[in-house]
């Protein structure tokens, strides 16, 4: 009867333990619904990267590149409009 009480026991920290860090980072990957490019970026120029998120409480989430700094802020405005916060990064 030891025996199986200590397996059952075993069993449940072992499957807690390999669930713990599966559920700490628990959510979908969202992309956003802007104009992305298919394909390779060429690194040598100049690229602009937009990040939005709604609150402070969430991480910053890839919105899309562009290759001017007028498009970039333009798709950091519309996502503002729609209530989020936004910044462009150059890259």
């Amino acid at each position: 009867m030891k025996k199986i009480i200590l397996t059952l026991l075993s069993v449940a920290a072992l499957g807690t333990t390999l669930s713990a860090p599966l559920m700490a980072n628990a959510r979908e990957f969202r992309f956003g619904d802007g104009d992305h490019s298919i394909g390779f970026r060429d690194r040598n120029s100049t690229s602009y990267e937009v990040f939005y998120r709604r609150n402070r409480r969430e991480g910053w989430q890839f919105y899309g590149y562009y290759n001017s700094r007028f498009q970039a802020e333009k798709a950091a405005f519309r996502l503002q409009l729609k209530g989020y916060r936004a910044y462009v990064e150059r890259r």
